[in-house]
């Protein structure tokens, strides 16, 4: 069964609670953190880590500082050494959020505007295309950001980053869920989500189902590293 866990940015948390976070996430990314001009994309990249981290401590024997990452060519993270442990993150306004599975997976998250119908028109199946201009302008939005989530969901799954053009991975609802339109849609389930008004998220993955979705705090994530007495990752 797979998992998605949320992490609300806008938390209030010190600056003490911030100095303990980037004690735990690993030098690289405390090193790429110190490059953003702005504090919200140092909140979600360091949130991210550290969500990832405090999933694999609570479910595993491995210590903080033995934690390592890979990529593989196009940039999609694993663990290493782990065949059965996969994850992806995702961030956008407000949310990181992170699906978590036994078996390969991909998860986007967006925070809506207006639908952009140029990019649906010149980027998206015809079909997507004349569903969604077919539709008032509060449901154009919708649909658009319900496409792009499922399309992006697929793409890192497949983890072949922009290899895949949006319009080879063509969705279309069947009265019940989206199916793709693909080989790949044999194996695969989609579950789309709004978070709230503002954000709406979509997974892939070869499970069948998804448990509910977990709201994280970095208050109860840092109690987690702080009662366990989890060392600092150097």
């Amino acid at each position: 069964m797979a998992e998605i866990y949320i992490i609300d940015i806008n938390e209030n948390i010190t600056n003490a609670m911030w100095n303990r976070i980037l004690q735990i996430i690993s030098k690289c990314k405390r090193e790429q953190i110190e490059k953003y001009r702005f504090e919200t994309d140092a909140k979600r990249s360091a949130y991210g880590e550290i969500l990832i981290r405090y999933l694999i401590c609570k479910r595993t024997n491995i210590m903080n500082e033995d934690i390592e990452f890979s990529t593989n060519k196009y940039g999609k993270p694993y663990f290493n050494n782990q065949n059965e442990m996969f994850f992806n993150i995702s961030h956008s306004g407000r949310y990181v959020v992170c699906g978590w599975s036994e078996h390969e997976i991909g998860i986007d998250v967006e925070k809506k505007n207006t639908a952009h119908i140029e990019i649906a028109k010149k980027y998206f199946a015809e079909d997507e295309y004349k569903t969604i201009i077919s539709k008032g302008e509060q449901e154009q939005s919708h649909l658009f950001y319900e496409y792009w989530t499922l399309k992006e969901s697929y793409i890192k799954y497949k983890g072949l980053g922009l290899r895949i053009p949006l319009k080879q991975c063509e969705f279309v609802f069947d009265g019940m869920k989206y199916v793709l339109m693909s080989e790949d849609s044999k194996k695969l389930n989609f579950f789309h989500y709004d978070i709230d008004t503002e954000h709406k998220m979509a997974l892939c993955t070869e499970d069948i189902n998804v448990s509910s979705l977990s709201f994280m705090t970095i208050h109860e994530i840092l109690h987690f590293f702080d009662h366990n007495k989890i060392t600092m990752n150097c």
